[in-house]
C-alpha cells in the first residue's frame, strides 16, 4: 500500500535554533513515533512561517516484553504498557496510510543521522528525512549501508556526499547539546525555551507559537 499522506515541505531547514522563530525537533529514524511526528511538524512550521530544525538523537528501541510464567505485577504492567504503546502507534500510522513494516531493534541509524546533518546544511533536511523514514519503515532502505544513504542524499540534491562521515563531530555536539536541554527521548520538541515530549503536544505547541 502506498502512503496516502501528502509530504509537505518546510520553508526553511536549520541546524541552529534562533529564539522564537525555530521549531527544534529531536528525531531518530528508528523511532516510529518520530516518523509520525515529522509531517505534522513540517506542516506546523509551514503554517506559521517558521524555521524547522530536525536534530538527530539516537535512542535504542527496546523489544516488546513477552508474557512469561511467574511474572510479577510490575513486569506485567510494564509489558502491557509497552504493548499498548506499540498498538497505539500502529493505529495512528494506519489512519495516515503509513506502513510500519521494519524491525528497528538493533539497527544503527548513525549513517542516516550523518545524512540528515549534511542535508540540513544544504537546506533539504525535511525532504531527506521524509524519504528515509518512509523507505526505512517500508523495508526498502538499509540505514547501515552507506551507498543507500548517499543515494537518498543525491535524490534530494546533495552532491558532495564525500563529507558524510565528517558529520561525526557535529552529531556528537548536537547530542551533548540536546542532553543538556534534558532531551532523552524522541520525538522531543524544543520551542521558546519549552520542552514537549511526543507528537501529541503539537496543538499546544501551535498555541504557544501563536502568542
Amino acid at each position: 500500500m502506498e502512503s496516502k499522506e501528502q509530504l509537505p515541505t518546510s520553508p526553511t531547514d536549520s541546524t541552529e535554533s534562533r529564539q522564537g522563530n525555530t521549531i527544534v525537533v529531536a528525531i531518530d529514524f528508528t523511532s516510529a513515533d518520530s516518523y509520525l511526528a515529522l509531517n505534522p511538524a513540517i506542516a506546523l512550521a509551514h503554517e506559521l512561517d517558521l524555521a524547522l530544525s530536525l536534530q538527530p538523537f539516537r535512542v535504542s528501541p527496546s523489544p516488546i516484553p513477552s508474557e512469561t510464567r511467574g511474572e510479577n505485577d510490575a513486569q506485567r504492567h510494564k509489558r502491557i504498557r509497552a504493548q499498548y504503546r506499540q498498538l497505539d502507534t500502529k493505529r495512528y500510522a494506519q489512519t495516515r496510510g503509513i506502513e510500519l513494516l521494519a524491525d528497528p531493534i538493533g539497527v544503527d541509524p548513525t549513517l542516516a543521522h550523518f545524512g540528515l546533518l549534511l542535508a540540513s546544511n544544504r537546506g533539504v533536511g525535511s525532504e531527506y528525512a521524509q524519504i528515509v523514514f518512509q523507505e526505512f519503515w517500508k523495508n526498502e532502505l538499509d540505514l547501515e549501508r552507506e551507498e543507500e544513504i548517499v543515494n537518498v542524499l543525491r535524490r534530494v540534491g546533495v552532491g558532495r556526499t564525500q563529507f558524510l562521515k565528517e558529520m561525526q563531530l557535529r552529531l556528537s555536539e548536537i547530542r551533548e547539546d540536546l542532553l543538556s536541554r534534558e532531551v532523552f527521548s524522541v520525538p522531543t520538541f524544543l520551542v521558546k525555551g519549552e520542552r514537549f515530549i511526543g507528537r501529541q503536544h503539537i496543538p499546544m505547541i501551535r498555541t504557544l507559537l501563536e502568542v
